[in-house]
């Protein structure tokens, strides 16, 4: 495993498959998301543009050539008012969606002064702008609760709609929930408001001990907070001002998620149809505000562009039954962006076979002073002609299952998909709901730099034991320049996908050519015959525990699985599987099927050597207590920590955490245990968790000291019943102490956490 994807491997499953005393079918667990009006299809593929682009003697890009090269569906979160453009876009066939922001504002006609009296302000009456737009010439950030401001977004917006526009975007949808923690808004209207806020939540027996006055009639908050010499414009953020803060800040969330209800209902009225509004979540945030949208576009940042952040990504958007876009990912670094296969690519294939969208990698805006960013067809175009070359693998079919560096190698129950040990390859499964029988499709993105052929399994019990399968291989076909002209041509994107068959009957694995990085394994019952399926092995946990165990399983009922661990075939004399198999490294294990006296295929695995450190954590199991543990709370936040007996794992000692009062913090709340971290070492953190209720921890090594180096960190939702994660992690910098960090401070208050079993391996 890779320095590079080691770091971000902690596998979080999505074992919607498991069952107790039997095996669910992929079509009892598979994960359904709602599907708006307007919404893509999973199809489609999806380009912005800054402005419209034709190709120059000043700028060789062209925004309509590229859209052709990219086979682009949607335009989308696009400023473009161009009126002929937005025409000729629709002649194309393909979605035209515009843009609103925080600055979408239409003045009245002779308006002159309109800035000041639309733009948020502090309580001193100065305007503010946004953090990220202070170097740029003067951006509106609107109130949200000046019906002036409403009026003029709504007539912005509409312009769209007149042009033709199917859905809209909009950034910075936070809007004064923001405001907030810059110091704002203090503008009248927002003192009025908020006045009136308190009036409808604050009873008048509490209100004197909020230090308000009994009738509100001409409380001003502002004034209010002259008076305490509070902070003004962004350090306001960070100044404790008790309920009354909480209150304001609520009442900004209040006021922006109905400045979004009006505007809907305003731009639904006006266009005779319900438009379909989406909005830009950072690719991460799914507050009430956020919700409030159909789906939702987000910044990709390079950092998270790799399995694990992109599986939460796309999960997260799921809980909150909302579609997720994100764009290429993002740096400050042009090197960064100079290879299309590192994390470029594989982004691409993954956001797609987790059931969402990597836009087109063309005039895209990088941070800081980096250029923006225009891909190139031969680097990208064979990707997205391949996306419309299999739409009928993706239309229709939602994630059911994951596999490879999305599972947990720790579970008990076991997944349809197994891959290699020590592979960097992200699995997913998606189906057709209700449409039992029908072909599964297997996604499989390598995200190593040097591909290399592997072998993947598949449990047939997941889709019906009781016929063979047929299977083929759908890759992207290499790139070449003619081939995807004539595809855009005439529609027919065949060309553009390959088909390798292959290998039909009982048998549950198959030889995967390279991939580069992306392919889809379509497999679906065959005609009935009689046969015994081949075993399928899964090695669980080799290359993150000095313990690793092999699963052995069968599809067909009553068969006896037998194996050997030295390399010779399997007989019916060979030792009969019972349970998990404990491993020594290294070992080749095979496995073969018996019944009525005939046999399966023959099933091989080979786990190579792998050295690991005794477990360094100290007293893990807390039987002696917290010794060797240190307890800490910050700021506000409280928590009772204690030991307790854990019923649900064998009644022995646990960690239990009690949330007292959080503020939102994660360091703020820790329990932490001090080593050692090497340079050049690997490591992994293994402990058992789970909480009252479902409840988001983070779990980490990282530094004592400034900087507070990470070797490895994860943020995790724990979940009732306990459960064993693994959090690996690198250093390749000097030694340093470190901690064994479980950060609180995101439960909510009245949670209740257990923590038990905590190992800590390093590894060369």
């Amino acid at each position: 495993m890779s320095f590079r994807f080691a770091i971000s491997a902690l596998v979080v499953s999505l074992l919607f498959w498991a069952a107790t005393g039997s095996t669910a079918t992929l079509w009892d667990s598979v994960q359904v998301i709602p599907k708006p009006p307007g919404a893509p299809r999973y199809g489609d593929v999806i380009m912005r543009t800054l402005r419209l682009r034709t190709a120059s003697t000043t700028d060789e890009r062209d925004t309509f050539q590229a859209m052709d090269a990219f086979h682009v569906t949607r335009l989308e979160w696009s400023y473009l008012t161009d009126e002929d453009a937005v025409r000729r876009i629709r002649e194309s066939g393909r979605m035209f969606g515009g843009a609103i922001s925080a600055p979408t504002y239409q003045p009245s006609p002779g308006e002159r002064d309109w800035f000041d009296r639309v733009v948020i302000k502090d309580r001193t009456g100065a305007p503010i702008i946004a953090p990220w737009k202070r170097n740029w010439s003067r951006t509106l950030w609107g109130c949200m609760n000046n019906p002036e401001l409403e009026r003029g977004h709504v007539e912005a917006a509409m312009r769209y709609i007149d042009l033709g526009a199917t859905v809209l975007q909009r950034d910075e949808p936070r809007g004064n929930v923001n405001a907030a923690t810059w110091g704002g808004c203090f503008c009248s209207l927002c003192i009025d408001g908020f006045r009136e806020y308190l009036e409808r939540h604050v009873p008048v027996d509490q209100r004197r001990g909020l230090g308000l006055p009994p009738n509100l009639k001409e409380f001003d908050y502002g004034k209010h907070l002259a008076q305490m010499d509070a902070p003004v414009g962004d350090a306001f953020r960070r100044w404790d001002g008790g309920r009354l803060k909480e209150l304001f800040e609520a009442f900004q969330m209040e006021s922006t998620l109905a400045f979004h209800r009006r505007v809907r209902q305003e731009l639904d009225s006006r266009a005779g149809r319900r438009v379909p509004i989406s909005c830009n979540n950072g690719a991460h945030r799914w507050t009430e505000v956020e919700k409030r949208f159909d789906w939702a576009f987000g910044e990709l940042s390079f950092s998270r562009a790799q399995p694990i952040p992109l599986f939460e990504t796309f999960e997260h958007a799921a809980r909150a039954k909302r579609l997720q876009v994100v764009t290429m990912p993002k740096s400050l670094n042009p090197a960064d962006l100079a290879n299309p296969r590192h994390r470029i690519r594989p982004t691409i294939a993954t956001a797609y076979a987790l059931g969402g969208w990597c836009m087109v990698p063309w005039d895209v805006y990088m941070p800081g002073d980096t250029p923006r960013y225009f891909g190139r067809a031969e680097d990208y175009a064979d990707m997205f002609g391949f996306v419309r070359g299999v739409a009928e693998r993706l239309d229709g079919h939602e994630l059911a299952a994951v596999g490879g560096v999305f599972s947990y190698p720790s579970r008990s129950s076991s997944g349809p998909v197994v891959l290699p040990t020590g592979r960097e390859i992200a699995a997913t499964v998606r189906v057709k709901p209700n449409a039992p029988g029908s072909p599964a499709v297997i996604h499989l993105i390598d995200w190593s730099n040097d591909p290399q052929p592997f072998e993947l399994a598949f449990r047939a019990e997941h889709i019906d034991p009781k016929r063979p399968l047929r299977a083929r291989l759908l890759r992207p076909a290499p790139y070449q320049a003619g081939n995807q002209a004539r595809a855009q041509e005439t529609g027919d994107y065949s060309s553009l996908v390959e088909t390798i068959p292959l290998e039909a009957g009982y048998r549950s694995q198959w030889k995967i050519p390279a991939l580069d990085p992306w392919g889809i394994v379509v497999v679906e019952p065959d005609a009935a015959t009689d046969g015994i399926w081949q075993p399928v092995i899964e090695i669980q946990g080799a290359q993150l525990t000095p313990t690793p165990e092999a699963r052995l399983t069968c599809a067909t009922p009553g068969a006896v699985i037998r194996y050997t661990l030295d390399g010779s075939e399997p007989t019916v004399a060979s030792p009969r599987y019972h349970s998990a198999v404990g491993l020594k490294a290294p070992v080749t294990i095979r496995a073969r099927a018996f019944l009525n006296g005939r046999s399966s295929l023959m099933t091989t695995r080979v786990l190579g050597r792998t050295e690991f450190s005794p477990p360094l954590a100290k007293n893990g199991d807390f039987d002696a207590g917290f010794d060797h543990w240190l307890r800490r709370s910050s700021g506000k936040a409280q928590m009772k920590a204690e030991i307790a007996s854990a019923p649900k794992l064998d009644g022995g000692p646990a960690a239990r955490i009690e949330i007292l009062k959080s503020d939102g913090t994660p360091y703020h709340l820790r329990l932490l245990q001090e080593f050692r971290a090497r340079k050049g070492r690997s490591y992994t953190l293994r402990f058992t968790a789970w909480a009252d209720k479902a409840t988001q921890v983070r779990v980490g090594l990282q530094g004592v000291r400034s900087p507070h180096t990470v070797v490895g960190m994860r943020t995790l939702e724990l979940d009732t019943e306990p459960r064993t994660y693994l959090v690996p992690g690198h250093h390749g910098k000097e030694h340093m102490r470190a901690y064994i960090q479980f950060d609180c401070g995101t439960a909510e208050e009245g949670r209740t956490i257990w923590i038990d079993r905590v190992a800590l391996y390093e590894r060369e």
